[in-house]
């Protein structure tokens, strides 16, 4: 019984260590700002390169290599600006993100 009991510890105490070595490698970093404004959802405007050209750029301004997830807000406008050249959009439209996962 102590055998069994040890064996599911040893287990658990390894899935919890890895999970948590998960979690140090990752970070979600919520309503992204750049430069004190929100971050805008286009690297340049009127250039393909939306969402995860910006989110990698933003992960790496933080020190990390690179994002592994994000997400576009729902409820568009307000002032954001662009990572690539500091542009600033203010307009209703203005997309940016709700949050960006960044790996190390």
């Amino acid at each position: 019984m102590k055998s069994a009991i040890f064996s599911s510890f040893l287990v658990c105490s390894f899935v919890t260590a890895s999970f948590t070595l998960a979690n140090a490698e990752t970070r979600k970093l919520n309503n992204p700002t750049y430069k004190g404004l929100a971050l805008d959802w286009s690297y340049d405007w009127g250039e393909i390169g939306c969402g995860k050209r910006v989110a990698d750029a933003f992960c790496k301004t933080k020190k990390f290599k690179r994002s592994v997830g994000y997400k576009k807000r729902e409820d568009p406008g307000g002032r954001t600006r662009q990572i690539s050249n500091d542009s600033i959009c203010d307009a209703n439209y203005c997309d940016s993100f709700r949050f960006i996962m960044c790996e190390r």
